[in-house]
């Protein structure tokens, strides 16, 4: 690693600060102690955090305690109870009371050996974790319950956990290089197989890549310990064969350098891997692997891969792959990706080369080259194909189609499709609304006598698409597209208004400068029956067209009293007002 990346991690350490472990130690008490001895008041904490301490007698102060507490955290509680001169480590339901250690401290060597035993049956119980509480070096016990783990003392004292999946952890203090084989007996735990699936079965360890690159020994400790250790630096060239050692998947570190793929429980600073990064629980702060990374809780910060970037638990900030993105439960920031992104709840915006997938609510901007869907979206979703949702309230705008339930807004496209509009419109040439307007005209006008026309969208803002000929003479046909609303005046009585863009073309010829008649028109119809109504009105009519000879032959067979006429070098201009009648079906 060159210089420049080291000094770049140790500034992004400094910046993201010191990670925050929850555990027992961060409880708040509220406590009054007068004059009570130092032992009886850590009973009487052990009682309110519900929690075991583990300590030697002889070492605590000898004095008492008169204080007052009012929601402090546990730590706290113990620093000001018993002085800052003691360290305390969670291991479970355990809390280990330990003097700092001196740097000029003697260390010698132990083997701590024995057997372990389930207290109620005697039965010898296989691959329990035991472990030192200080260095977590560790071991698993054999078929017959045996375990042998070597290690040493630090100043004549050490401690070591005993821990195994549904079964009560425990704590053995040794003092003096006490050899003896040690017979630990574990009570059982009353667990349910949904609380067993909950606690011990977690999403990341399901995981194929994570089976394949973590050994079967790393994921009986895994299940056994309950405990979380936070350290500073841990370097790995593959999981378990780092620093962390079988017990990284219980380590939360504030750096952690993977040079081929690492697994850790937690990340608070910055996560480098050469091909993966693998984090049972969360990461805040700053994750960069070469193919991908998984996290099995949030990711507050940045995540960035070449290929994916997998987080079910959510989080917020950034995530940039070159594949996809998946970020479960709710994701606050942006997810940008070559391929595909997936998430449960977006607050931000999701862009992607090919698809977006929200599963519940979307509140930002979708963006991607082919395919959109979401649940509700707040907000916008633009693509190159088909935009789909459950509600929108915002824009859905495509290449092509949009589907949503309910409306509120905009949609744009070819094809528009849902169940209602509250308010806003669909745009676009052909809108199907559920609960909309939808109808198809039989109709005659002043330039062709046979037109067939279909409207869609809804009442206060539809399109309309028309075609029409001069059927007898097979010499004029024409093809439009527009917009209207309709006015109901009563039940039986509606005014449509509409403007619309229309080519006109002769039959047997085509006019390369294509002629267009621009039409405002007013129809009063009259609703027959609940599916059929006749209407009629005034067409104002705009024709521009060019000045060659085939577009004048064609002008004259029209509009022959004009009420304005311009003519020009290149291009003619005529306004007249004509009819149109119709047969509406709906």
């Amino acid at each position: 690693m060159s210089g420049k990346l080291i000094f770049l991690t140790l500034f992004l350490v400094a910046v993201v600060g010191r990670a925050c472990c929850q555990n027992l130690l961060d409880q708040r008490l509220s406590l009054n102690f007068t004059d009570l001895p130092i032992g009886q008041a850590l009973t009487e904490i052990s009682n309110r955090a519900d929690c075991r301490f583990s300590y030697n007698p002889d070492l605590l102060p000898n004095k008492n305690i008169t204080a007052s507490f009012q929601e402090t955290s546990l730590e706290e509680v113990l620093k000001k109870t018993l002085g800052k001169s003691f360290d305390y480590k969670v291991r479970g339901s355990y809390i280990i009371i330990q003097p700092v250690a001196d740097k000029q401290s003697h260390k010698s060597n132990i083997e701590f050996v024995g057997e372990v035993v389930d207290a109620r049956t005697g039965r010898s119980l296989a691959n329990t974790s035991v472990y030192d509480v200080n260095n977590l070096s560790s071991t698993l016990s054999g078929e017959d319950g045996s375990y042998k783990l070597s290690t040493f003392f630090q100043d004549g004292v050490t401690a070591f956990a005993i821990s195994k999946e549904n079964y009560k952890d425990t704590v053995i203090r040794i003092v003096n290089q006490q050899i003896a084989p040690v017979k630990i007996e574990l009570e059982p735990l009353e667990v349910t197989e949904e609380a067993r699936d909950r606690t011990f079965r977690r999403f990341i360890d399901s995981l194929n890549i994570v089976r394949f690159l973590v050994n079967r020994k790393a994921k009986q400790h895994i299940r056994n310990v309950d405990m979380v250790e936070q350290r500073w630096l841990q370097v790995s060239f593959l999981p378990v064969i780092g620093t962390n050692g079988v017990m990284g998947g219980k380590i939360g570190n504030n750096v952690s350098l993977n040079m081929f793929a690492g697994y850790n429980h937690s990340v608070s600073g910055v996560e480098l891997g050469g091909f993966f990064n693998v984090d049972r629980m969360d990461v805040k702060g700053f994750q960069a692997g070469g193919f991908g990374n998984i996290v099995g809780g949030q990711v507050d910060g940045a995540q960035l891969s070449g290929f994916v970037n997998l987080t079910p638990g959510g989080g917020s900030g950034t995530q940039l792959s070159g594949f996809v993105n998946h970020a479960g439960t709710r994701y606050s920031g942006l997810q940008g990706t070559g391929f595909v992104n997936v998430a449960n709840n977006i607050n931000g915006a999701q862009l992607s080369g090919f698809t977006n997938f929200t599963l519940l609510d979307m509140n930002g901007v979708q963006g991607t080259g082919f395919v959109n869907l979401a649940g509700r979206v707040r907000g916008v979703q633009g693509a190159g194909f088909l935009n789909m949702a459950t509600a929108v309230n915002g824009v859905q705008a495509s290449g092509f189609i949009n589907m949503a339930g309910t409306v509120k807004g905009l949609q744009i496209g070819v094809l528009n499709i849902a169940k209602r509009v509250e308010k806003g419109a669909t745009i676009g040439i052909v809108n199907i609304v559920k609960e909309g307007f939808h109808s198809f005209d039989v109709s005659a006008n002043d330039i062709t006598n046979l037109n067939f026309s279909f409207r869609s969208g809804t009442k206060h803002f539809y399109t309309l698409l028309t075609f029409g000929v001069v059927p007898q003479e097979s010499t004029i046909w024409s093809m439009g597209i527009g917009v209207g609303t309709e006015v109901d005046w009563t039940d039986k009585i509606y005014t449509d208004f509409e403007l619309s863009t229309n080519t006109v073309q002769p039959m047997d010829t085509w006019i390369e400068d294509a002629p267009s008649d621009y039409r405002f028109q007013v129809n009063f119809g009259f609703r027959l029956l609940k599916w059929a109504s006749v209407n009629a009105g005034p067409v104002v009519h705009f024709f521009n067209y060019s000045s060659d000879n085939e577009a004048l032959d064609l002008s004259t067979k029209f509009g022959g009293r004009p009420l304005f006429k311009s003519s020009g070098a290149t291009s003619n201009s005529k306004v007249w007002v004509g009819y149109t009648a119709a047969l509406r079906l709906f």
